[in-house]
Protein backbone atom coordinates (compact mmCIF):
# COMPACT_ATOMS: atom_id res chain seq x y z
CA UNK A 1 0.00 0.00 0.00
CA UNK A 2 1.52 3.65 -0.49
CA UNK A 3 -0.45 6.44 0.80
CA UNK A 4 0.47 10.28 0.70
CA UNK A 5 -0.49 13.75 0.34
CA UNK A 6 0.61 16.21 -2.30
CA UNK A 7 1.72 19.11 0.72
CA UNK A 8 2.32 17.18 3.99
CA UNK A 9 2.69 21.20 6.06
CA UNK A 10 0.26 23.16 3.73
CA UNK A 11 -1.14 26.87 4.70
CA UNK A 12 -5.14 27.42 6.10
CA UNK A 13 -7.47 27.45 3.46
CA UNK A 14 -5.81 25.52 0.45
CA UNK A 15 -6.85 22.22 -0.73
CA UNK A 16 -4.74 19.29 -0.86
CA UNK A 17 -4.03 15.99 -2.91
CA UNK A 18 -4.54 12.59 -0.80
CA UNK A 19 -3.38 9.46 -2.84
CA UNK A 20 -3.68 6.09 -2.23
CA UNK A 21 -2.90 2.86 -4.49
CA UNK A 22 -2.85 -1.00 -3.24
CA UNK A 23 0.27 -2.62 -4.81
CA UNK A 24 -0.21 -6.52 -5.08
CA UNK A 25 3.09 -8.36 -4.82
CA UNK A 26 4.80 -5.21 -5.11
CA UNK A 27 4.09 -4.83 -8.67
CA UNK A 28 0.58 -4.44 -9.65
CA UNK A 29 -1.77 -1.66 -9.17
CA UNK A 30 -5.08 -2.22 -8.21
CA UNK A 31 -7.40 -0.74 -10.01
CA UNK A 32 -11.60 -0.88 -9.94
CA UNK A 33 -11.29 -0.77 -5.85
CA UNK A 34 -13.11 0.92 -3.29
CA UNK A 35 -10.65 3.43 -1.36
CA UNK A 36 -12.13 5.03 1.67
CA UNK A 37 -10.33 7.88 3.39
CA UNK A 38 -11.30 8.99 6.57
CA UNK A 39 -9.53 12.58 8.62
CA UNK A 40 -10.79 14.28 12.10
CA UNK A 41 -12.80 17.41 11.15
CA UNK A 42 -13.92 19.83 14.00
CA UNK A 43 -17.37 18.88 13.69
CA UNK A 44 -16.23 14.96 13.24
CA UNK A 45 -14.84 12.89 11.04
CA UNK A 46 -14.35 13.25 7.35
CA UNK A 47 -14.96 10.87 4.86
CA UNK A 48 -13.79 10.01 0.98
CA UNK A 49 -15.04 7.20 -0.68
CA UNK A 50 -14.31 6.83 -4.27
CA UNK A 51 -13.52 3.88 -6.94
CA UNK A 52 -9.56 3.61 -7.72
CA UNK A 53 -8.77 4.12 -11.31
CA UNK A 54 -5.29 3.75 -13.41
CA UNK A 55 -4.16 2.29 -9.67
CA UNK A 56 -4.72 5.31 -7.52
CA UNK A 57 -7.94 6.84 -5.62
CA UNK A 58 -7.93 10.42 -5.39
CA UNK A 59 -9.54 12.79 -2.72
CA UNK A 60 -9.14 16.35 -2.18
CA UNK A 61 -9.30 17.65 1.53
CA UNK A 62 -9.67 21.48 2.47
CA UNK A 63 -7.52 22.63 5.16
CA UNK A 64 -9.33 24.86 7.40
CA UNK A 65 -10.25 24.95 10.96
CA UNK A 66 -7.15 23.22 12.11
CA UNK A 67 -4.85 24.39 14.66
CA UNK A 68 -1.35 25.19 12.80
CA UNK A 69 1.28 22.53 13.92
CA UNK A 70 -0.95 20.08 14.75
CA UNK A 71 -0.59 16.80 12.74
CA UNK A 72 -4.09 15.80 11.04
CA UNK A 73 -4.37 11.59 10.73
CA UNK A 74 -5.75 10.49 7.44
CA UNK A 75 -6.60 6.69 7.54
CA UNK A 76 -7.01 5.01 4.19
CA UNK A 77 -8.82 1.61 3.51
CA UNK A 78 -9.25 -0.15 0.07
CA UNK A 79 -11.05 -3.72 -0.07
CA UNK A 80 -9.96 -6.28 -2.35
CA UNK A 81 -10.79 -10.05 -2.27
CA UNK A 82 -13.04 -9.74 0.79
CA UNK A 83 -10.09 -8.79 3.12
CA UNK A 84 -9.95 -4.74 4.12
CA UNK A 85 -5.94 -3.11 3.83
CA UNK A 86 -5.02 -0.23 6.03
CA UNK A 87 -2.43 2.39 5.84
CA UNK A 88 -1.95 5.90 7.26
CA UNK A 89 -0.42 9.44 6.25
CA UNK A 90 -1.52 12.99 7.13
CA UNK A 91 -0.49 16.72 6.70
CA UNK A 92 0.36 19.72 9.52
CA UNK A 93 -1.54 22.73 8.68
CA UNK A 94 0.90 25.84 8.70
Amino acid sequence: MDAWVDNPTPPQNSLIVLRGSLIKNGLIYLSGIPMRATWPEKSGASLCQVLVTYGRGICTIDVKDYPPGVFVPITITFYYQDRWYTGHTGFTPQ
